[in-house]
């Protein structure tokens, strides 16, 4: 790879994981205060823990009938699957695989022909105009080179959408499971009522 190569696939790394943590900070901020808003829970140590679900289903309960209601409605009414997100992701997945795809038949293709050319080439041929052949023979490795580079550039962008959909989807999993939680607390407080 050159510098120019190395430069572009620092961007393309600099910019995923920017991506990444603007996902993250928008899921701690806006989604999980969002939840937490009218509640007077202080900290919740993880998704899972007992305390946070004490803590959760304890401010639930102290609510009033009309805070409590509103409440319940605005979460059920929340949906927590960014399906747009998702159909942008699968598309551009779909569309790099495709394209490496075609870059690897390039790279096979290219490889096959330029063996072979090399291979058929006869001795009279190389020793009369031997220049004009060296040119050829650069002509076609320099062509095979850039469109080898190409190929990297893909598979890095590849690679980098792989990451940013694999970190979506455990934010996207981790906001199911706490819009559940609070389902499930909501409910429960809610047949202790009737």
């Amino acid at each position: 790879m050159s510098f120019a190569n190395n430069t572009s696939a620092i961007i393309y790394c600099s910019v995923i994981i920017l991506l990444c943590i603007v996902d993250w900070i928008l899921y701690c901020t806006n989604f999980k205060s969002n939840l937490n808003k009218h509640l007077n829970v202080r900290k919740q140590h993880s998704s899972n823990s007992y305390n946070a679900t004490n803590a959760l289903y304890r401010s639930y309960k102290r609510l009033s009938e009309y805070k409590f209601k509103i409440l319940k409605m605005n979460i059920k009414s929340y949906n927590p699957n960014n399906d747009y997100v998702e159909k942008i992701i699968d598309f551009f997945s779909k569309l790099i695989f495709t394209m490496a795809i075609a870059m690897m038949g390039y790279a096979l293709t290219t490889s096959t022909s330029l063996l072979t050319y090399l291979n058929n080439i006869k001795k009279e041929e190389q020793q009369s105009d031997h220049t004009a052949w060296i040119d050829n023979v650069n002509n076609i490795f320099k062509n095979y080179i850039e469109g080898f580079e190409t190929y990297e550039k893909l598979f890095i962008i590849a690679s980098a959408l792989f990451i940013l959909t694999a970190n979506h989807i455990l934010i996207n999993t981790l906001k199911k499971n706490l819009h559940k939680k609070h389902l499930t607390i909501i409910e429960e407080i809610e047949r202790e009522r009737s």
